[in-house]
């Protein structure tokens, strides 16, 4: 027979799922949300014949390929699995621009260097963790940043990235090729699910932020004292 503090704490604990429980003011936990940054690098226009624009649709499915043109690029898939409290691994299947990586891929004009994807609750600006690049894992050379997710009264996203280009001659022998350094920096108010275009003439950023539904609660089975 199971006591009344026994059925009172399986109770609550059937009623809390992990990471949905409320805080320690009490108040609700805050809501979470998918995020998915996909950065890639302009690369010769010259390549590309008229000039090709990033794909208006990411969701689109990708064209078929194309005969080769020449060396195969790189694709780095980050994989976060810290950055702060509530970060969390996106499931594979939950992906929404794997057609958008799949087109840039097979577009001569651009080359993708890093997908990133998790989910984490959106907190005050105040409060709110970014995700640094270094912290997902094997970063491309010559990129790093960080993307901050936060809400007040609307949903914001937050780029901070930069791209470190291949060396610059500087037309003189005896002055070494310097290598520039390309930034993005911007914050965004996001309104619905919409795709969010980042761009730089040298690099540039696809995102797209979407809220999760919150699991239904569990109603424990309380077995009445006897």
């Amino acid at each position: 027979m199971k006591t009344i503090v026994q059925i009172t704490l399986a109770a609550l604990l059937l009623a809390a799922p992990p990471g949905q429980a409320q805080d320690e003011t009490g108040d609700a936990p805050p809501p979470r949300y998918a995020v998915e940054v996909l950065v890639f690098q302009h690369l010769d226009q010259a390549r590309s014949t008229p000039e090709t624009p990033v794909p208006a649709d990411p969701f689109a499915a990708p064209e078929p390929p194309a005969e080769p043109s020449g060396a195969e690029l790189e694709f780095v898939l980050l994989d976060p699995i810290t950055g702060g409290p509530g970060f969390a691994r996106l499931p594979e299947g939950e992906l929404k621009l794997g057609n958008a990586w799949l087109r840039l891929e097979r577009l001569d004009a651009y080359r993708p260097l890093a997908y990133l994807s998790w989910s984490q609750p959106a907190r005050p600006r105040a409060g709110a963790q970014p995700l640094a690049l270094r912290q997902a894992g094997a970063v491309p050379p010559g990129l790093s940043g960080q993307v901050t997710v936060y809400k007040e009264r609307f949903l914001h996203l937050a780029l901070d990235l930069a791209w470190q280009g291949p060396p610059t001659l500087t037309g003189n022998p005896e002055q070494p090729a310097a290598a520039t350094t390309n930034r993005i920096n911007e914050s965004r108010r996001l309104r619905g699910d919409v795709v969010q275009y980042f761009d730089h003439p040298q690099f540039g950023a696809i995102a797209f932020v979407r809220e999760l539904e919150a699991p239904e609660p569990v109603e424990a089975a309380v077995e009445p004292p006897g």
